[in-house]
């Protein structure tokens, strides 16, 4: 499974429950403003690997009965798309 990696602009750690396990669950350290809240994740060579074979499919799950409204991307929501030049060894300009 991905993990949540630390990255410059957070400026929030989400805890995780205490009534989860660190096998359950882990602390989100994410960026948050009246708008949104924004986590990094990164992927193991397996788990590319699995993403690149099945067609760059990624399953989200929810604890709970319902999900908030979210977006996912590979592009860095902190750079400005001018100045993103590479993004996971893929050109931009080839990307949908």
């Amino acid at each position: 499974m991905a993990t949540p990696v630390e990255f410059p602009e957070q400026n929030w750690l989400l805890k995780k429950p205490d009534s989860m396990s660190d096998d359950e669950c882990v602390s989100l350290p994410c960026f948050v403003d009246n708008q949104q809240v924004v986590s990094c994740w990164a992927f193991t060579p397996e788990e590319m690997a699995v993403l690149n074979a099945n067609g760059g499919k990624l399953y989200m799950g929810v604890y709970g009965q319902s999900t908030p409204p979210i977006w996912l991307s590979p592009r860095n929501p902190f750079v400005r798309p001018d100045e993103q030049t590479e993004v996971i060894g893929t050109s931009l300009a080839t990307m949908p």
